[in-house]
């Protein structure tokens, strides 16, 4: 079942790659604190920084911001 929340969908695809937040965090150019407040919803991702955490996690922006494709 995916996850409601863009926080949640980093965090499985971030699992499934096998992939710690400091790994995301360097391919993507974010702080792990970063990384962390995004994946527990206690902050959302400017349009730059959901691009790159996209990108870092080979997904698509549709998905990582609606959860729909992949």
């Amino acid at each position: 079942m995916e996850s409601l929340t863009l926080g949640g969908r980093v965090i499985g695809a971030r699992r499934s790659r096998k992939m710690t937040q400091v790994e995301l965090a360097a391919k993507a150019g974010l702080t792990p604190s970063a990384v962390s407040q995004i994946e527990n919803d206690l902050r959302s991702p400017m349009l730059e920084t959901a691009k790159a955490l996209a990108e870092a996690l080979g997904v698509s922006m549709d998905y990582l911001v609606y959860g729909e494709g992949r």
